[in-house]
């Protein structure tokens, strides 16, 4: 089998082609029109190869760079939820230091009619106390979610989580103080007094995803006050003469 230098395409090298046949030198074939003919055959098939390679070799390119310009995206993506998280850790923790020196906190206050969100929405009833409490907050005190303990009326002192904010969840308007005490009332206590002292800073007051979020977040300040509140340092500021105090 000869071969043919081809000048086209300029990637090809060398190409084969077909000999005659004895058949086809005595029937008269005219070998230079064979060859021709054989050589457009082969052009054609190499264009129409070079077209779908080309639009193969493009397709790969497009997806490759759009894999590029994806990966740099995440990367920014990532880059910038870092930074978000480390304020957040940083506005936390400014926070929980601007808490803490305030921190005991002892709060006094009448129970009155809230959103009745808590025991419909979240599994967490929780009283609200009246205005005279939120005005008589110092105006440098965190919003926030803290633990401690509380006593309705001359009961019995229990563990209570308390959020002081705005609730951005729910877009109040109004700061509201509102306890959960950590136990079961047989009946509702409005109008009773709610004598609390806020010892921990939990977590800033947040507005989530989803009110499962939420839900889980109360969820997990409730275990971690039950815990924290165990520590003798803190069940020390139980006794009913200091709270007698408030």
């Amino acid at each position: 089998m000869y071969k043919f230098v081809l000048k086209y395409p300029p990637s090809v090298s060398t190409l084969p082609i077909r000999l005659l046949s004895s058949k086809e030198k005595l029937k008269g074939y005219v070998f230079p029109e064979v060859v021709r003919k054989s050589i457009q055959a082969l052009i054609v098939s190499l264009e129409k190869n070079l077209v779908i390679a080309y639009e193969r070799l493009k397709l790969a390119l497009d997806r490759h760079l759009n894999k590029e310009n994806c990966y740099e995206e995440q990367l920014k993506r990532l880059e910038q939820m870092r930074i978000q998280k480390l304020k957040r850790n940083q506005d936390m923790s400014m926070l929980k230091t601007s808490a803490e020196r305030l921190l005991p906190y002892f709060f006094r206050g009448k129970v009155v009619q809230g959103f009745g969100r808590g025991g419909k929405l979240l599994n967490c009833p929780t009283a609200n106390l009246d205005s005279t409490a939120v005005e008589a907050l110092p105006k440098d005190f965190p919003n926030g979610v803290y633990a401690g303990f509380a006593r309705v009326d001359d009961g019995q002192i229990h563990k209570m989580v308390m959020s002081i904010g705005m609730n951005p969840q729910f877009k109040n308007e109004i700061k509201t103080i509102e306890v959960h005490i950590l136990h079961e009332f047989p009946k509702d206590f409005y109008n009773s007094m709610i004598e609390a002292i806020a010892l921990i800073y939990l977590r800033p007051m947040n507005s989530f995803n989803s009110m499962d979020e939420l839900i889980s977040a109360i969820e997990e300040d409730k275990r971690t006050a039950q815990f924290q509140l165990d520590d003798p340092k803190m069940r020390k500021w139980t006794d009913s003469e200091l709270f007698s105090k408030i």
